[in-house]
């Protein structure tokens, strides 16, 4: 049954206008890479220490976080080779300046031959 009211006056009253997105890089992964960095540094502050799971990709032209994946692995590029420690030291190297803590407050728990990790940054 057809009420009195138009199309264009029905869809008015249904459908509010959607918000403006925000920009591009708070969408993206980007800025959830970023609220998960800042929620390590949280925990951090506040318990004195953090542990989370990497994923490391070593031999990158540059050591960066790429992306959080979904089972909230910390996705970082590594920029050294994968022999002899050296993509490890350069991953210690890396978190504890993105910490902002001295590198022997960085360590690799597990996974230390591997590109799976867990790492534990302290205080």
């Amino acid at each position: 049954m057809m009420d009195n009211l138009s199309v264009s006056s029905r869809s008015s009253l249904w459908h509010s206008e959607p918000p403006p997105l925000p920009p591009r890089a708070a969408r993206g992964f980007f800025s959830y890479t970023a609220l998960m960095l800042d929620s390590l540094r949280a925990t951090l502050a506040g318990d004195g220490h953090v542990e989370f799971s990497v994923r490391a990709r070593p031999n990158a032209p540059r050591s960066a976080v790429k992306s959080v994946l979904s089972d909230g692995s910390v996705k970082i590029d590594v920029a050294a080779p994968a022999e002899e420690g050296k993509a490890n030291a350069e991953l210690r190297k890396f978190f504890a300046e993105e910490f902002e803590v001295p590198t022997s407050n960085v360590e690799i728990l597990a996974g230390g031959g591997g590109r799976r990790k867990i790492v534990r940054i302290r205080n």
